[in-house]
């Protein structure tokens, strides 16, 4: 079960670059969710809707040891980035996963997810044999060139 400790910018920069891939009528559960999977180094958040994978990581601060655990869960990606940007500016957003969801607070506030399993999200970006390009591009400048389109 996860648990840890980020800052509200942290979350939001990297939500908001993969949040825009989910799609608003899904008839699978799982592609309106966003995964988050806890390492000793990152949180990384991922989105797909079949056909477009995103993926993007943010450093998170432990306030102490207990207050870190890794772990990956899902949770609606929409729902969640609604509640972070509510949260005042410069705080610090702690999730904890639990057998009945995922609570996030910030400060007094707080907000309980409903959670699906992480191996549903088992979406391979890069199945065995595919050829593979990797590139790294800010969101604007992604935008603004698809726009051009």
């Amino acid at each position: 079960m996860l648990r840890f400790t980020i800052s509200r910018e942290a979350v939001i920069e990297a939500l908001s670059e993969v949040v825009p891939v989910i799609e608003p009528n899904n008839s699978i559960p799982i592609l309106s969710n966003v995964k988050i999977a806890v390492t000793d180094t990152e949180v990384r958040f991922s989105t797909t809707d079949m056909d477009i994978f995103a993926t993007a990581t943010a450093a998170f601060e432990i306030a102490g040891s207990e207050t870190k655990a890794a772990g990956a869960t899902t949770v609606p990606g929409k729902a969640l980035l609604k509640f972070i940007k509510a949260a005042p500016k410069g705080s610090e957003i702690e999730f904890q996963e639990d057998i009945k969801g995922l609570t996030v607070r910030a400060g007094r506030a707080g907000a309980k997810f409903p959670t699906l399993p992480s191996d549903d999200f088992s979406i391979d970006p890069e199945p065995e044999g595919a050829p593979t390009c990797v590139f790294t591009m800010p969101a604007g400048t992604l935008a603004r060139e698809l726009a051009r389109l």
